[in-house]
């Protein structure tokens, strides 16, 4: 059993998840330098790349990866086709 706080209650959560949680004015100004990034989308490092480099150097986070072959990612009403077939989950812990 989970306790509210702890490691093990904390979801993982994409790349694009993380940046659409981001204080508003970070979120559009990553989106607007970077562009929103994914499949198609003309952009090689999109601001969710930028997030994931982020998250990548911290040392509280656990990283793992799923396969997004039939995985569809709905992300402030818009669908977003990842821009790899493998992307990293993120977990804040500690």
């Amino acid at each position: 059993m989970s306790v509210a706080g702890d490691s093990t209650s904390r979801p993982y959560l994409t790349a694009y998840q993380i940046l659409s949680r981001l204080p508003s004015a970070t979120c559009q100004r990553l989106i607007a330098e970077r562009g929103r990034g994914g499949a198609k989308s003309g952009v090689y490092y999109g601001a969710p790349s930028v997030v994931a480099t982020a998250a990548g150097m911290l040392s509280n986070i656990d990283i793992r990866f799923i396969d997004t072959g039939d995985l569809s990612i709905h992300i402030d009403g818009e669908n977003v086709t990842a821009g790899c077939d493998v992307v990293g989950i993120y977990r804040l812990f500690g």
